[in-house]
């Protein structure tokens, strides 16, 4: 967190996989230092699409993968997300993205 903080960022601890996903902020291995931007990106994206996929009544397939861009750093400099909601029928949607871990967040899909 404190690295996020020195470059002028607003840290905090991100959900690779949300409550939705029954991801805890007290198991460690499910989060991670964001940005404040990234995190609000993951949160509205993310979480808006898994909690949709989930009152419908489909099953999901999620992925999310922290990228480390700098082996000296314990920021991923990306958070990229994968997730497929399979209905009845076989129907399936399937919604991608890559939150850019910044200040800004420029650059993300999310």
């Amino acid at each position: 967190m404190g690295e996020i903080r020195a470059g002028g960022g607003d840290p905090e601890a991100g959900h690779l996989i949300g409550y939705w996903g029954k991801g805890t902020g007290r198991d460690v291995r499910n989060l991670v230092a964001l940005n404040g931007k990234a995190n609000a990106r993951m949160f509205s994206k993310v979480e808006r699409n898994g909690w949709s996929q989930l009152r419908k009544g489909n099953s999901l397939f999620i992925s999310v993968v922290p990228v480390y861009g700098d082996p000296r750093s314990a920021v991923p400099t990306t958070i990229q997300v994968g997730m497929t909601g399979y209905g009845p029928g076989g129907s399936q949607v399937s919604f991608a993205c890559t939150a850019i871990n910044s200040r800004t967040g420029v650059g993300s899909t999310c």
